[in-house]
């Protein structure tokens, strides 16, 4: 009976130390994975503001290098705006279906955020008939080019949210003068290419600016780099479109409306930026930037 005992309790304790040396054997596998390259641990990262449980197969850095990396054009300018909003890793981890056009357009300006992410679903609708209501005649609307009502539309190679700034500044300154609402910058951007006012280079030839503009209504003529001329021209219900250089509002080149002054300070209309129509201007912040400049009166 005291045998029978015995042989029990060695059972039971060999038992245990077996299944002690399993949990152990397991404990050891898992810490190994963990640590070793290629394991799936997993850990938590903070991004903008919110927890993101990911599979880590890299470290943190690793992994903005190969956002920033060569792999995407202007990858490190988009991993610098994921900094300010997440939804722009989207873009980065779809970068190779975006034309490189547009990666630059929203590497430069992240208020075309909301139009790169709609892009696949919206790119082939047709563009708007109209920029919507009509406005009061002598009233300049800001309209944008990469507004999805319009901007996916061809401009040569190109489109008109990243090319079509200036068909969309005549588009403003001829619906104003006229009161029309169906003066959209895709439309002018097609009169533009079919009447050979785009240039190889997807540029917009100052000669849309002029005689080319006639076919909405408006006439343009030169204008003279001089604040109180500009502020006379204004006055007088005439805007201006300005060609811009390299500074606050372009790298290369630009076109911008300009609609008013007060207090020293002028009205912009930039057909890229909400942000920088919202504030005044002075001359001297825009005098240098100014390569040229038209003014504009409705056609009898």
């Amino acid at each position: 009976m005291l045998r029978r005992r015995r042989r029990r309790i060695l059972r039971i304790k060999r038992g245990i130390f077996c299944m002690a040396s399993l949990v152990v054997v397991l404990l050891g596998v898992w810490v190994l994975r963990g640590m070793l390259p290629g394991g799936t641990h997993r850990e938590v990262l903070r991004v903008s503001g919110e927890d993101l449980s990911e599979t880590e197969t890299e470290s943190r850095e690793a992994q903005e290098a190969y956002r920033a990396g060569n792999n995407i054009p202007y990858g490190s300018e988009l991993a610098e705006l994921e900094k300010q909003d997440s939804r722009v890793g989207q873009v980065i981890e779809n970068a190779g279906r975006y034309p490189e056009r547009m990666l630059k357009m929203l590497a430069k300006n992240i208020e075309t955020l909301d139009f790169m992410l709609d892009y696949f679903d919206k790119k082939d609708l047709p563009c708007s008939e109209t920029i919507g209501q009509a406005p009061a005649v002598g009233e300049v609307p800001l309209l944008l080019q990469w507004d999805e009502r319009w901007g996916y539309g061809k401009y040569g190679e190109s489109i008109v949210a990243v090319s079509g700034c200036g068909p969309t500044c005549v588009a403003m300154v001829a619906s104003g003068l006229t009161g029309r609402n169906d003066i959209t910058p895709n439309k002018v951007a097609a009169y533009s290419e079919e009447n050979g006012f785009l240039t190889k280079d997807m540029d917009t030839s100052w000669d849309l600016m002029t005689y080319g503009c006639t076919e909405f209504g408006v006439t343009g003529m030169m204008l003279g780099l001089d604040e109180n001329l500009m502020a006379n021209t204004l006055a007088n219900g005439c805007p201006i479109i300005c060609s811009m250089g390299p500074g606050d509002f372009t790298e290369n080149g630009h076109f911008i409306v300009i609609t008013g002054y007060e207090n020293g300070a002028f009205t912009v209309k930039d057909p890229n930026s909400r942000i920088r129509s919202e504030r005044s201007w002075s001359y001297e912040e825009l005098k240098d930037q100014i390569m040229n400049m038209w003014y504009y009166i409705a056609e009898e």
